[in-house]
C-alpha cells in the first residue's frame, strides 16, 4: 500500500511540473487509493495555476468544487479586487448553498449582495433571495438591499423572514408609507406590535394622528391581533397604559394625547356612565312630580326627601 501511494505521489509530481493538472485530477479519481484531501489539493494546484494564465472563469470551477476544504477566504482574496466580480459572485453564490452547510457568514453574505448591486444586476438578486435553498443573515440582508436602493427586495425579505421591525422602518423612511405600516402593525402580535410603536410611534402619530391614536387605542384596551406571546393570560391581547404614555410623551403631541384619553375612557366607561345618566334622570324626574303633588296639597311629604 505504501509503494503505490509513493508511486501515485511521484507520478503526480510529474504531471503537475508538466502542468497536467486535468489529467492528475482524472487519475486521482479513477483511484480508491487517494483521499479526498488529496483531490482538493489537486482542484486546489489547478484553480491557482489557471489564475496564472489569466483563465479566471475556468479557475472559478476549480475554487467551486473545493469548497469545504478550501478556506472560501483564500478565494475572495484572489478576486475581491480587479474585473472579476461575475466570477466572484459565481463562488459566493455555491458557497450560500445548503449543501455545504453553514459555511457562508454574514460577510459573505454582505459582499455577495454588493456584488449584484455592482453589477447592476437586479434579477440575479432577486433570483438569489427567492430560492429556498440558501441561508444567510436575513436582517443583515435587508440592510443592504435598502442602503442600495433595492427595497422591493428589502420589503421581500422582511416578510418572508418574519422581521417586523424592518418592514416598518422600511415603509416609513424609504416608501413614505405609513398608511401600510400600520395596517401591517395591525397583523401583528401585541409584543411585536408594542415593541415597534414604542420606537416608532411618535413619527406614525405625526403623519397619521387619527389612525395611531385608534390604534394605540386597540393595543391598551382589545387587540384583535394574535396574542402576546408571554404566559400572562389577564394581558395577553392588550397592552400596558404606559406604552401610550410613552409614545405621547412630547409637547406636540399634547393634544393628540387628550384625544386618545378621552377615547380610552369613553370606551372603557360608556356602560357604567350610562347607567348613572339615567338613574339622576328618573330621580329628577321623582322629585319633580313629588313637588307639583306637596304643592297641590295631594302629598305631605317634603319633595327633597323623596327617593
Amino acid at each position: 500500500m505504501r509503494l503505490v501511494e509513493t508511486e501515485l505521489q511521484a507520478r503526480l509530481e510529474q504531471l503537475f511540473q508538466k502542468e497536467c493538472y486535468d489529467v492528475a485530477k482524472r487519475i486521482v479519481r479513477r483511484l480508491h487509493a487517494a483521499d479526498a484531501s488529496q483531490q482538493m489539493s489537486i482542484q486546489k494546484k489547478y484553480g491557482d495555476y489557471l489564475v496564472s494564465k489569466g483563465k479566471y472563469a475556468e479557475a472559478i470551477d476549480q475554487y467551486i468544487e473545493a469548497i469545504g476544504f478550501l478556506e472560501p477566504s483564500y478565494v475572495i482574496r484572489i478576486f475581491v479586487n480587479g474585473q472579476h466580480t461575475a466570477e466572484l459572485t459565481r463562488y459566493l453564490e455555491e458557497l450560500h448553498h445548503t449543501r455545504h452547510g453553514n459555511l457562508a457568514n454574514r460577510s459573505h453574505t454582505t459582499l455577495l449582495l454588493n456584488c449584484y448591486i455592482k453589477l447592476r444586476d437586479e434579477a440575479r438578486l432577486s433570483e438569489f433571495i427567492h430560492r429556498d435553498d440558501i441561508r444567510f443573515d436575513a436582517h443583515n440582508a435587508i440592510e443592504v438591499c435598502r442602503q442600495a436602493g433595492y427595497y422591493d427586495a428589502a420589503i421581500y425579505l422582511a416578510e418572508k423572514y418574519a422581521q417586523p421591525h424592518d418592514y416598518v422602518i422600511i415603509q416609513l423612511e424609504n416608501l413614505h408609507n405609513p398608511k401600510k405600516a400600520l395596517a401591517f402593525i395591525r397583523n401583528l402580535c401585541v409584543d411585536d406590535a408594542e415593541a415597534i410603536l414604542l420606537e416608532v410611534g411618535k413619527d406614525l402619530a405625526g403623519m397619521e394622528p387619527r389612525a395611531c391614536t385608534e390604534l394605540l387605542a386597540e393595543l391598551c384596551i382589545q387587540w384583535k391581533g394574535p396574542a402576546r406571546r408571554l404566559a400572562d393570560p389577564a394581558r395577553t391581547h392588550r397592552s400596558s397604559h404606559r406604552t401610550t404614555a410613552f409614545v405621547f410623551n412630547s409637547n406636540s403631541n399634547h393634544a393628540l394625547l387628550t384625544v386618545a384619553r378621552r377615547r380610552t375612557l369613553c370606551t372603557c366607561l360608556w356602560i357604567p356612565l350610562y347607567v348613572y345618566c339615567t338613574f339622576c334622570v328618573r330621580w329628577w324626574k321623582a322629585v319633580c312630580l313629588t313637588a307639583e303633588a306637596s304643592r297641590s296639597g295631594l302629598c305631605t311629604t317634603p319633595y327633597w326627601s323623596c327617593t
